[in-house]
């Protein structure tokens, strides 16, 4: 019988690897290359017992050629094993959210009701993963293996780069480099940006490493000719040696040289398999073509061998290092993934047509699929099209369920696909074109495919027959109309046309509030905002007689908007009341976290700003209890709540909950958070790092989102701030037809002062540096900006009840006029009342007062200015140097508050984490408490205990009583 060898050579990467799952110095996350039959498998392998040894409880999960239409697959098999128990210590949440991976965790009456899912609710269900596993190493030491991630389905992908940024688990995984395709290519592009994240790459044996392989394997030293045969045909490949040997040794008691082995490993392969008898070459097929493990059940159903026949035919497979002994499942595997490629390559096409056939017929015989994608799977290579079909609805509903959308979109296509060619008679029950059609369309939405999703909708519009319910395909049009808005404003008019045409002659229910609510924001973002109102009106109207779903309640909220823009501020406000109540029927209804952020954003732009921030960090504890940290709108609120506290020049209250979700490098799902990021960091004086942030967030988010509104004028601060006036007025110029739209109108007046501000910048050095060429271009740019000023609806600037800032605004732009013009005017500088607008005021104030010649006001100007722009780093900066330039004693604080040392070195945010190690709460509390992962909040502990030469966490709590750095426990 095979014995277990010992791990040749490999000390360094065994080390690493080990390290990397015993949270050791290591990296958290490991991810390890290498070609196939190098020896990933054996170095982790021998990883894990090491491991194991050291008391960590390593959970295991594999990918399988065919898993890439099974969602989650090595997720749920690493999970399993550990049982229902475990959600027991896990927020209540979490349970809803597993029991969707593994139904056997729940009971009869938790189980998932059918019905529609939103985008954002896969956020969810990644957070509930990452609380199960902190969950888990709370109590004991956790790691995570995933083998084989070049076969990973799109959504493992994308949760293990959302581990990767958590960090709630030291993770390894094992890929084989040469098989990854452009996807794959570029989420590995993605994970090594992430610092945490360690790429090893495992190369071939050397030549004495090959020496001791081939005696391991013989038991005794080998021949050196042979060695060199060996070396010379396997060339360090691990595996390739190990069937080199065999097949060289098979007959004979000593390993001879010149035995015609083959050089190409394919072909040893398949003489090593023609070596078998014919019952495990049988068994050998099956695994083959199963392409995953098999136990005896359904080997024997597969293959049709039974009792004494099929032990002998594996105990041949096992002697032979073809396969490997049964895990604790049961379960035969070939020995590497190289050995079923070889023999399903080897087969004949109706050969192996016959073969899936056998499998797919096995895993439903006997419910063993690890979903029904597999089955579907196997049917389709099989060419078995009728039976294929029941399975491909059923893995589309399936992938539905637990979020897994792109795999949703490719099921439900390859269903759309087979429907002509399966007769109308064997179509499953319940089946139809049309939804097949609308639940791609909305599994595209949900993962940002919308350029997949134009031509099917076009397709869908095209093909489907007259007879079609007219209401159903109003829905398809709306659909086609959408995906069309997208790429430029307006060209989905005419496919709304379409669909209200179909909706005429029927009662006014969900499908109208669909197409109206569509029709209505295309014609706001085209600023007609009269017939915009009319069709949301309508749309509010029909939604009140039906449940309405996420994206249409959310929608609604632009008909607020319209009120509040047109000055109704009690009107726009009575609106969302109305939307809110709306909602309060119904208990966690998704668009719930939508409106309140519609909410806190109203209060913002109303110049309500403690208001703001005290409904925003309400909203957000309420998502972080919901499991939506990473979605959307969360990242949305946290935009309100640090732009609330920002003008209330208290930015840093906000510091650790934008830490928090930055922890890793932007990726286009955590675009607005590190937006956020980049201008705190500006704020705080390192404007280098900002402009770096934002330009990672412009590689990977729409390039739409990057001329929003609100992004332009953030944007734009940070270029200003860092001397880069002509790259702010550009992007600005670029997007200047378009700040008269709906989307832009909150924005309008910062965009055209930020714009202005650009402008003085280039003239003023253009004058210090005697530059004609950039003045002309900042007096041009000025007319150009006043020529668009003067062709809007209306003047952004007049005092408006809505937004509260308008008249301030204009003050700024007027001021930045004359200051264009080199003659600033004191009088232009209208204070404002939030602490950085006020001293930018009176910082260009003391300018245009220095100029005239007024020192004494001028330092008074200064003076003011320095203190309230005490924490915006870059703006003191420019007070100090100008006071400085000018001989003028500014006597202002130089620290920022985020650079503020407080006793024994503290960072505000570690003083923040003492307060609550104080209060006796847990790494895991103090996360939920502080919105941080528990390895953030870990590392601020053990930070914490260094500084104050702490040994645990009750005498760092008693220091920090006697010096001050927390309130006194009452008890005491």
């Amino acid at each position: 019988m095979a014995r277990a060898l010992p791990l040749v050579g490999r000390r360094r990467e065994l080390a690493l690897v080990t390290d990397a799952l015993v949270a050791g110095s290591g990296p958290s996350a490991l991810l390890l290359v290498g070609e196939a039959g190098v020896g990933k498998t054996r170095l982790v392998t021998e990883a894990i017992g090491h491991a194991t040894a050291a008391g960590v409880t390593v959970l295991v999960g594999h990918c399988l050629p065919m898993s890439e239409r099974v969602p989650f697959l090595p997720l749920t098999e690493a999970l399993r094993p550990l049982g229902p128990a475990v959600l027991d210590r896990c927020p209540p949440y979490v349970r809803a959210e597993l029991t969707r991976l593994l139904p056997t965790w729940g009971t009869a009456a938790e189980a998932i009701a059918p019905g529609p899912v939103q985008g954002w609710e896969r956020g969810r269900l990644f957070a509930a993963l990452c609380d199960l596993v902190v969950a888990l190493t709370a109590e004991r030491p956790c790691a995570l293996l995933v083998e084989d991630v070049h076969w990973a389905d799109a959504t493992t992908l994308d949760f293990l780069s959302y581990l990767t940024v958590d960090g709630a688990i030291r993770l390894v995984m094992t890929c084989r480099e040469e098989d990854a395709d452009a996807k794959r290519d570029q989420w590995f592009a993605e994970v090594a940006r992430q610092t945490a994240v360690v790429r090893l790459a495992l190369g071939r044996l050397s030549y004495p490493e090959v020496a001791e392989q081939v005696g391991g394997l013989l038991g005794a030293a080998a021949p050196a000719p042979f060695v060199d045969e060996v070396f010379r045909r396997a060339e360090g490949n691990a595996f390739f040696t190990e069937q080199l040997v065999v097949a060289g040794t098979r007959d004979e008691a000593a390993p001879q040289r010149g035995v015609g082995l083959p050089s190409a490993l394919a072909q040893l392969l398949i003489s090593r398999v023609e070596t078998v008898g014919d019952d495990g070459r049988e068994v050998l097929t099956a695994l083959a073509v199963a392409g995953r493990g098999l136990d005896d059940t359904l080997l024997a159903s597969i293959t049709g061998l039974i009792g004494r026949r099929l032990s002998a035919a594996v105990r041949e497979l096992v002697d032979a290092r073809l396969i490997d002994r049964p895990g604790p499942d049961g379960r035969y595997r070939l020995r590497h993934a190289l050995v079923g490629e070889a023999i399903a390559a080897d087969l004949l096409a109706g050969d192996r047509r016959e073969r899936h056939a056998a499998v797919a017929r096995g895993l439903t015989a006997h419910a063993a699929a690890d979903g029904p994608g597999e089955v579907a799977e196997h049917w389709a290579a099989a060419g078995e099209t009728t039976a294929e079909m029941p399975w491909r609805l059923a893995a589309a509903t399936d992938a539905e369920r637990i979020y897994a959308h792109r795999e949703a979109a490719t099921h439900w296509e390859r269903l759309i696909a087979l429907w002509p060619r399966v007769p109308a008679a064997t179509r499953p029950a319940g089946a139809d074109l049309i939804t097949s059609y609308l639940n791609a369309l909305a599994a595209l939405d949900r993962c940002g495919d919308t350029k997949r999703a134009l031509p099917l909708a076009e397709e869908a519009v095209r093909t489907l027959p007259p007879e079609t319910d007219p209401r159903r395909r109003a829905l398809l049009y709306e659909r086609m109309g959408f995906y069309r808005e997208l790429d430029e404003n307006g060209a989905g008019l005419a496919a709304f046309d379409v669909a209200m045409q179909l909706l005429t002659d029927f009662p006014v229910r969900m499908e109208h509030a669909v197409v109206f609510l569509s029709y209505g924001g295309a014609l706001w973002e085209l600023g007609r905002d009269d017939d915009a109102r009319h069709y949301l009106d309508q749309a509010f109207d029909a939604c009140r007689s039906e449940v309405p779903v996420s994206s249409e309640v959310s929608n609604l909220c632009l008909l607020a908007w319209l009120l509040l823009d047109a000055g109704d501020v009690d009107a726009g406000s009575a609106k969302l009341g109305e939307i809110e109540a709306m909602l309060e029927r119904h208990e966690r209804h998704p668009a719930t976290p939508w409106v309140a952020q519609e909410r806190a954003e109203t209060l913002l732009v109303l110049g309500r700003l403690e208001e703001s921030a005290a409904s925003a960090r309400s909203a957000i504890d309420a998502a972080h209890r919901d499991g939506l940290d990473q979605a959307a709108v969360t990242q949305l609120l946290r935009c309100d709540l640090f732009e609330a506290l920002a003008e209330l020049g208290r930015h840093a209250e906000a510091e650790a909950v934008i830490l928090a979700a930055t922890d890793g490098v932007p990726t286009s799902g955590a675009s607005y958070d590190h937006m956020i990021r980049a201008i705190l960091d500006m704020l705080s004086g390192d404007v280098a790092a900002a402009s770096a942030r934002w330009a990672a967030v412009e590689a990977v988010t729409h390039p739409k989102n990057l001329f929003y509104g609100g992004n332009l004028v953030d944007r734009g601060g940070i270029d200003l701030w860092a001397h880069r006036p002509r790259e702010a007025l550009s992007r600005i110029l670029h997007s200047l037809p378009k700040v008269d739209d709906g989307e832009y109108r909150r924005f309008t007046a910062a965009i055209l002062t930020t714009a202005m501000r650009a402008c003085a910048d280039i003239a003023e050095t253009a004058r210090a540096q005697h530059d004609p060429a950039a003045d002309r271009l900042a007096q041009h740019s000025v007319q150009e900006l006043r020529r668009a000023h003067q062709a809007l609806k209306r003047d952004p600037f007049a005092a408006h009840p809505f937004y509260a800032t308008a008249a301030a605004e204009g003050a700024t732009w007027n001021a930045e006029l004359t200051r264009v013009a080199g003659a600033s005017d004191p009088g232009a500088w209208t204070l404002l009342n939030r602490p950085h607008r006020v001293a930018y005021a009176q910082w260009r104030q003391a300018e245009a007062l220095l100029i005239a010649g007024h020192r004494s006001p001028a330092r008074d100007c200064l003076r003011e200015a320095a203190q309230a722009a005490h924490n915006h780093a870059p703006l003191l900066t420019e007070i100090r140097s100008l006071a400085r330039l000018a001989r003028l004693d500014v006597l202002a604080p130089v620290v920022t508050e985020r650079e503020q040392p407080v006793a024994y070195g503290l960072t505000p945010r570690e003083t923040a984490v003492l307060n609550l190690i104080a209060e006796g709460l847990t790494n895991t509390q103090i996360g939920a408490r502080l919105f941080m992962s528990n390895k953030t909040a870990s590392v601020h502990v053990t930070h914490i205990l260094t500084k104050l030469g702490a040994t645990n966490r009750a005498q760092a709590a008693a220091i920090a009583q006697r010096a001050g750095l927390v309130a006194p426990d009452p008890s005491h």
